[in-house]
């Protein structure tokens, strides 16, 4: 048996990491494989812990999309390059592609993109969901 309480129900947080690895997996497939989907740019995996490797910009890291707000833990996850995760910072990626419109920034149109995917992701039942991470 499962040890739950009102804020931390386990069985729940397995379906949420499932779902967070098919949605990473179905935006890869939208946005391009090793693609930052907000920058467009080549991300690559650090083939040395070297500190040098670790803070390179072009390096593949988890960006959250969604924090829950009962346990502070982050529901979903996708991959963007560090540099893209580390200018996101705290903001929604709503309210980052409001910043970087009104910066004039050229990852605007790529990062609304990304909203309308995710938004667009919370709509689907977790059987398209599943259907989509699979490619059918």
């Amino acid at each position: 048996m499962l040890h739950t309480n009102k804020h931390y129900d386990i069985s729940m947080r397995c379906d949420e990491l499932r779902f967070s690895k098919n949605l990473a997996s179905a935006c890869e497939r939208f946005f391009g494989r090793n693609k930052c989907p907000c920058c467009g740019n080549h991300m690559v995996e650090p083939r040395k812990k070297s500190q040098q490797e670790l803070n390179r910009r072009d390096r593949r890291t988890v960006a959250h999309t969604c924090s829950n707000n009962d346990t502070g833990a982050y529901r979903r996850w996708i991959y963007a390059c560090r540099g893209c995760n580390n200018d996101q910072g705290w903001r929604t990626f709503h309210a980052w592609a409001y910043y970087l419109r009104k910066q004039g920034d050229p990852r605007a149109d790529r990062v609304d993109q990304l909203v309308i995917f995710l938004d667009n992701w919370d709509k689907l039942t977790p059987d398209e969901k599943r259907r989509l991470h699979h490619g059918r």
